[in-house]
């Protein structure tokens, strides 16, 4: 996916590509993607990954780790439907 952003005062203008790829077996799901925004030059990898505990109820986690900083970010939710 490729997304193109212009500032309304045309001062800004930014680009962000990525690329990912889906799996799921059963109550495993997992998506990779690596991206790219030219906005201080960032790049990086995510992945996220849910595992389906019941009908209703969600066991989700994310990681971020951008490369071209050293940062890395994660969280974990769990998520229910109604």
């Amino acid at each position: 996916m490729y997304l193109h952003g212009k500032g309304r005062n045309l001062d800004l203008e930014i680009h962000f590509f990525t690329a990912g790829a889906a799996y799921a077996k059963g109550r495993f799901s997992s998506y990779s993607q690596f991206w790219v925004l030219d906005l201080d030059n960032g790049f990086g990898l995510s992945q996220s990954f849910g595992y389906q505990l019941g009908k209703k109820l969600t066991l989700n986690a994310f990681a971020n780790q951008t490369l071209s900083t050293g940062d890395f970010i994660w969280t974990v939710g769990l998520n229910r439907s109604f």
